[in-house]
C-alpha cells in the first residue's frame, strides 16, 4: 500500500526525521504505509509488524513530542492544525519571523503540556481548601511568578495573606496557618523541609508549584503544580514557565470565582 496523498503523518513527520533512529524509521515507514490500521492498533501490534521491540515503538512516539501510542494517536486523529510544533532554539540573531513561530510553538505546547488532568484536578482541590480557610502564607523564590490576579482574588475573598520571599521565610521562626503555599522554580528548597514537615504535622495543607516534580518538596506536597518549562533562549529558561505559571495561577483565580 502506498502513502496517501492527503496524509496526516508524512506532515507530522519532516521536522522530526533528524530525530529518529534507524529503528524508529521503520515503525514511522510501516505506518506511513498503514494509515488506515493506526487507530486500530496497539503497542504491540504495530512492533510486530513493524519488526521492532514495542520499547522502540514508544520511543518512535516520544521522538515525536508525544507521551505514547495514545497520545500520538490524539493528535493524529485531531490533524495537523492540532499538532505540537517542535520549539527550536533562538537568539539574539534570530529574524523576527524565528521568533514569532518559536515563540507561538512555546504557547500551544505550554497550554498542553500545563493544563493537564493533575494540574486541573489539583488547581479543584487547591481552590477547594482556599474558601474554607482564612490565612495563607505564600512564598516564592521569584516575585514574578506569582500572579496579582490571585494575590487580589484572595484579598476580596477576605484572606489573611503574608507573601515572603523563601529568604525572609527562614531568616526567622513563624507559624503557618491556614495553608503554605510554596512557589519555587529551584529544584529544591532544603531549608523550608521543617516548615513543610511541621505544617503537615499539623494537618495544614501544603500546595507547592514547582517546575521539578521529583524534588523534595514535590513528593512531599499535598497539592503539586508542575507548570511546562522549556529553555528557548541561552539567556532566559523561564519565558515559557512564567507563561505557564501564569495560567495556572489564571485558571486558580477563575476556579476561586465561582
Amino acid at each position: 500500500m502506498g502513502i496517501k496523498e492527503e496524509s496526516r503523518l508524512a506532515e507530522m513527520l519532516p521536522a522530526h526525521l533528524g530525530d529518529l533512529s534507524i529503528l524508529e524509521r521503520k515503525v514511522a515507514n510501516y505506518l506511513l504505509r498503514h494509515e488506515d490500521r493506526i487507530q486500530g492498533m496497539d503497542i504491540a501490534d504495530i512492533a510486530k509488524a513493524a519488526d521492532v521491540s514495542k520499547a522502540t515503538v514508544v520511543r518512535f512516539c516520544k521522538a515525536l513530542g508525544f507521551k505514547g501510542l495514545k497520545d500520538f494517536k490524539i493528535y493524529y486523529e485531531a490533524g495537523k492544525s492540532a499538532y505540537p510544533e517542535k520549539i527550536k532554539k533562538i537568539s539574539k540573531d534570530s529574524d523576527p519571523q524565528q521568533i514569532n513561530q518559536t515563540l507561538q510553538a512555546g504557547i500551544c505546547k505550554a497550554v498542553d503540556k500545563t493544563l493537564t488532568e493533575e494540574n486541573l484536578a489539583s488547581l479543584m482541590k487547591i481552590a477547594s481548601e482556599l474558601q474554607a480557610i482564612d490565612k495563607v502564607t505564600l512564598i516564592y523564590s521569584d516575585a514574578s511568578l506569582v500572579s496579582d490576579c490571585f494575590v487580589s482574588k484572595l484579598e476580596c475573598m477576605g484572606v489573611e495573606l503574608e507573601q515572603l520571599s523563601i529568604p525572609e521565610f527562614i531568616s526567622e521562626p513563624r507559624k503557618v496557618e491556614g495553608m503554605l503555599f510554596i512557589v519555587s522554580h529551584l529544584e529544591d528548597n532544603n531549608p523550608i523541609s521543617w516548615y513543610i514537615k511541621k505544617a503537615k504535622d499539623e494537618s495544614i495543607p501544603v500546595s507547592v508549584l514547582t517546575f521539578d516534580s521529583k524534588s523534595w518538596m514535590s513528593v512531599n506536597a499535598d497539592n503539586l503544580l508542575i507548570p511546562f518549562s522549556e529553555r528557548i533562549l541561552d539567556d532566559d529558561k523561564l519565558i515559557l514557565a512564567r507563561l505557564s505559571t501564569m495560567m495556572l495561577f489564571e485558571e486558580l483565580s477563575i476556579l476561586l470565582a465561582k
